[in-house]
């Protein structure tokens, strides 16, 4: 239910702040429904503690990356790619499309889905959004191109961890996970050729008195 409540204050145009406390509080007076789930002032305290140790990585990387940003972006690196980018494509949506997605599931390879996202929404982003791709667009193709990166050999992060625990070989669990997961490669074609559809047309009826 806290998630569910969550969603529904996303769609509602509040901010993720807003929904995650909204969550939290949703998820303490859930927890009283049930004598043995009932949460007090010490399991509170120790939930916000766990809480804040779980995002320790998150922000960690996030920290270390913003000095990586603030290079790119301060030596004007991030234009000079996404216009390199375009040149190289010839203005072709289709082409830049495909580079920014093989460059994103590479760049995923080497980082976390949030730091690879980070680095991609400032160098890769900008030339899909010069194409006059959507910017919401544009950032959900970077992030899922970075996603796929844990699922695409040969750096399939979450395939070997896979293959680990069911004592397979890596590269053929890799693949396995490619082929079950192809269908997510498509999506982000949607992301970007949905968004731009022509306008539906709309008539405009004229008063007789003009």
């Amino acid at each position: 239910m806290p998630v569910g409540l969550i969603i529904i204050i996303l769609f509602l145009g509040f901010t993720p702040e807003v929904a995650a406390f909204w969550g939290i509080i949703s998820a303490l007076v859930l927890s009283w429904l049930r004598k043995d789930t009932r949460m007090g002032p010490k399991d509170v305290f120790h939930a916000l503690v766990k809480g804040s140790r779980s995002n320790m990585s998150a922000g960690s990387a996030i920290g270390s990356l913003e000095i990586i940003i603030g290079g790119i972006v301060l030596a004007g690196l991030g234009l000079k790619f996404s216009a390199l980018l375009v040149e190289f494509a010839g203005g072709n949506l289709l082409i830049a499309f495909i580079m920014v997605l093989i460059i994103s599931i590479i760049i995923g390879m080497g980082s976390t889905t949030t730091g690879s996202y980070i680095i991609l929404s400032v160098v890769a982003a900008p030339a899909l959004i010069y194409l006059k791709v959507p910017p919401i667009a544009a950032h959900l193709v970077v992030f899922y191109g970075a996603c796929l990166s844990n699922i695409t050999p040969p750096g399939c992060v979450f395939a070997f961890a896979a293959a680990a625990i069911a004592e397979a070989d890596p590269m053929e669990t890799g693949m396995a996970a490619l082929k079950y997961g192809a269908a997510l490669l498509l999506l982000p074609f949607g992301f970007v050729y949905y968004e731009r559809r022509p306008p539906p047309m709309v008539v405009v009826h004229r008063s007789k008195d003009r």
